[in-house]
């Protein structure tokens, strides 16, 4: 899929998308304004002609809905793509994210996030060093777990890249292979990457699970994706996926039925499965039992909004509900949402404002 984007990660969204129709196996990169990473031209233009209304120091041109709160809020640099938080037991949640340089950072207590954050580890490999982020190498994912941080990257010249795992607790840092690798999200433990492949498992557009063990494929994104998307998963287990075919589709992948391949029976095949959702939405978050999804504006790839899914879990199956509205987009304005994360039970969104990018935690009320 191919869209205009104005931050330098726009190289990569138009490298894959070609390589997607090639038939390389590449992972999609969603509209600009999607969410993760993305965002719409970050900072260039916003305020320009636009009305009062986009100007909240907090939410920029976004409306929150009813039912919902602003906990908390924060600035980061406006190089920032992604974000996620380490929940240590007994101790406030740390901000971890992802700068241009492709560093990852320590930004601290979100109420007191430090100006000048320390580095905590490198995102790209040892044999990748002499890449020029944002020019050869192109950054994917920064996701949070129970003691590991871990990131993705791919490479202008063969679409290919590296998925790397920060270890907390001693601070040791590695990396596996992984082709066209496009977001990631830890399940329990386990870190599910989407992607062309992991290690030595290269069984195309999937998602694949780096544990304890060798590395195994968890999904295929069927024989209609001819691209990658988003992925997330609830705090109940629900996986949410994301493929493209001719539009964006998002899938709810039971807990019992992700355990069964854990427990190392077959991959599961998108491609025998119905999606929840189709068509213009990005980002995704564990949003407690539920899912936060970033949209966006098919016409002009604009951010418009956040949305709020229940995935219920009853007799081994998921039944997802409707998409309820948490953040809208005021008509006129343009307030890029670079990534959605999640945060104990509460969803975080990064807006990018004149100021940087702003990390507002939201609650339900």
């Amino acid at each position: 899929m191919i869209r205009p984007n104005n931050n330098p990660r726009g190289l990569q969204g138009l490298a894959l998308a070609f390589a997607a129709l090639l038939g390389v196996g590449a992972a999609c990169v969603p509209p600009a304004a999607e969410g993760e990473g993305e965002g719409e031209g970050e900072g260039e233009g916003e305020g320009e002609g636009e009305p009062p209304d986009c100007d909240d120091p907090v939410l920029g041109g976004f409306v929150l809905a009813p039912g919902y709160a602003v906990v908390e809020s924060g600035v980061l640099p406006a190089d920032v793509a992604f974000a996620g938080f380490s929940v240590p037991p007994s101790a406030p949640p740390r901000l971890f994210a992802m700068r241009a340089d492709l560093i990852a950072y320590d930004f601290g207590e979100l109420s007191a996030l430090a100006a000048e954050p320390a580095p905590l580890f490198d995102v790209l490999a040892d044999t990748d060093q002499a890449l020029a982020p944002g020019a050869d190498a192109f950054p994917s994912f920064l996701v949070v777990g129970k003691g590991a941080t871990a990131s993705g990257y791919t490479r202008a010249s063969d679409f290919g890249g590296n998925v790397g795992a920060h270890l907390l607790g001693d601070g040791t840092t590695s990396y596996l292979d992984a082709p066209a690798n496009f977001s990631a999200a830890y399940l329990d433990d386990q870190l599910v990457v989407s992607g062309g492949g992991l290690a030595a498992v290269q069984a195309g557009l999937g998602l694949y699970v780096a544990g304890d063990g060798t590395p195994f494929q968890l999904a295929a994104l069927g024989a209609d994706a001819v691209a990658s998307g988003y992925l997330a998963a609830t705090d109940t287990g629900v996986v949410v996926a994301g493929r493209f075919t001719a539009d964006n589709e998002l899938f709810a992948l039971a807990p019992g039925d992700v355990d069964d391949v854990l427990a190392g029976g077959p991959a599961i095949d998108l491609g025998t499965h119905t999606p929840f959702l189709t068509g213009s939405y990005g980002a995704l978050a564990g949003f407690g039992d539920a899912v936060a999804i970033a949209t966006y504006d098919a016409s002009t790839w604009l951010a418009t909004g956040l949305v709020d899914v229940a995935l219920p879990v009853a007799g081994g199956a998921v039944t997802p509900g409707s998409p309820v509205p948490v953040l809208s987009q005021t008509q006129g304005c343009t307030t890029a949402m670079p990534f959605v994360a999640s945060l104990q039970d509460d969803v975080v969104v990064g807006l990018t404002l004149p100021s940087g990018v702003a990390v507002v935690r939201i609650t339900r009320e």
